[in-house]
């Protein structure tokens, strides 16, 4: 028999792992799982990696080939490890109550958040920008300011990004006396 171990995923997920036996069998196994009734010879076993909530999941497979001798057993580990993330706290400041904005934060190939309000979020490690629209509001435009921007996200750290919006003044009042 070979047991295989799958380890690390949320619960619920499924894995995807495959393992190869004497005279070109195979088996797919999505959870941990005894294989039973196995002819004598050798195992291989591969795993891919697997997405979960738009987190990837890498597996470490130990060992990846084993020999099974006739009514022998063996076991192998499949560890799926969690992607390496940190936070990114984004803080808007300046809009009257009540007025919404489009804050949108990228990664180097898609947008990751859209975000209306501060908030702080978890991403994967990497580089982020964050960019901001400009907002109307009663008769007024409001420009932001971007500072911390591109962030660099770190394990288990917290990155800062402040956006700061203020009105731009197209108009004034001139006062002759």
């Amino acid at each position: 028999s070979l047991t295989v171990l799958v380890q690390g995923l949320p619960s619920g997920t499924e894995a995807s792992v495959k393992v190869y036996g004497p005279e070109g069998t195979s088996w797919t196994v999505k959870h941990t799982t005894v294989l039973r009734g196995l002819k004598a010879g050798t195992y291989s076993v591969s795993a891919e990696q697997v997405s979960v909530a738009g987190k990837v999941y890498t597996p470490k497979v130990d060992p990846i080939s084993l020999t099974l001798s006739g009514g022998g057993s063996g076991t192998v580990t499949v560890q799926y490890q969690p992607p390496d993330t940190g936070y990114l706290a984004v803080e808007i400041s300046g809009l009257p109550s009540g007025v919404g904005t489009s804050v949108e934060v990228r990664s180097s190939s898609a947008v990751v958040a859209t975000l209306t309000e501060s908030r702080v979020l978890e991403l994967e490690v990497g580089t982020y920008l964050v960019v901001a629209r400009e907002v109307s509001a009663d008769g007024k435009v409001y420009r932001a300011t971007v500072s911390g921007s591109p962030a660099e996200v770190k394990k288990g750290t917290t990155t800062r990004v402040a956006v700061s919006y203020a009105p731009v003044y197209t108009t004034g009042t001139l006062v002759v006396t």
